[in-house]
């Protein structure tokens, strides 16, 4: 990383109050000291490629629906929101202090009205489950049970609801695009959708997870999807015929 940018990173850690400012084209409240936020606030990269590609992707494709899977703060929605004429728009996120962060994001951006935030996780059934919380990167929260480097520092916790996609959403016959990025759930979450995925065109971008990476590909290589390309860590799919490389 430039020195600039790390010398704005550490500069913005000095202060713990979040901040309202306008980022890639969008108001956003931001806490200096959580990761991704402290990224985008010193003017860092932080997946600027995948997002361009999902916008390219919902113009290409005329996509009817947005599914934010692992929504964070709404950086993807909101950015999507803006950039595109979806019409449909979904984004799920059980953290309750993310989930709070993007509902003022939404707010700022005056997307409230547009994007319909659920306050859960997403998984095979029904539940209430538990999800560990490194506080100072608070995207990178797991459910129990799906895996990952204990020995981050998950120093905090809530219990936290399960939803299946099937039962939330109800589409048939339109074009989806959907980014997953939930720290190694992404199965779980594939296998709480299977009637939109049977009613529907997609494409995923879905973040890869070395340990159900063989699992993802083969659940949707089961149902006539291909995988179409990467970017750096995330992996493209879709059952859509004629779609070219990601």
């Amino acid at each position: 990383m430039h020195p600039i940018l790390s010398l704005k990173k550490r500069l913005y850690r000095l202060r713990s109050r979040p901040i309202i400012c306008t980022r890639r084209g969008a108001r956003l409240e931001l806490f200096p000291r959580n990761w991704i936020d402290n990224r985008l606030l010193a003017g860092a990269p932080y997946e600027d490629r995948q997002i361009a590609r999902c916008i390219e992707l919902a113009r290409d494709h005329d996509i009817d629906m947005f599914l934010d899977i692992g929504a964070n703060i709404g950086l993807y929605s909101v950015l999507l929101a803006l950039a595109t004429e979806i019409g449909e728009m979904h984004a799920f996120e059980p953290v309750t202090r993310n989930g709070d962060q993007m509902e003022i994001n939404l707010r700022l951006n005056r997307l409230d009205g547009r994007v319909r935030l659920h306050r859960c996780a997403l998984g095979a059934k029904a539940d209430i489950a538990r999800i560990r919380i490194d506080p100072k990167s608070t995207g990178l929260s797991r459910l129990e049970g799906s895996g990952g480097d204990r020995r981050r520092a998950f120093t905090q916790s809530e219990d936290v609801p399960v939803c299946r996609l099937d039962e939330t959403v109800i589409a048939e016959g339109k074009r989806i695009l959907a980014k997953i990025d939930v720290e190694g759930f992404a199965l779980q979450v594939l296998e709480g959708m299977t009637g939109l995925l049977d009613q529907n065109s997609f494409v995923f971008q879905i973040e890869s997870d070395p340990a159900s990476d063989a699992a993802v590909e083969a659940f949707l290589g089961a149902r006539g999807f291909r995988q179409i390309g990467h970017i750096e860590s995330d992996l493209y799919f879709t059952n859509i015929a004629g779609d070219g490389t990601a």
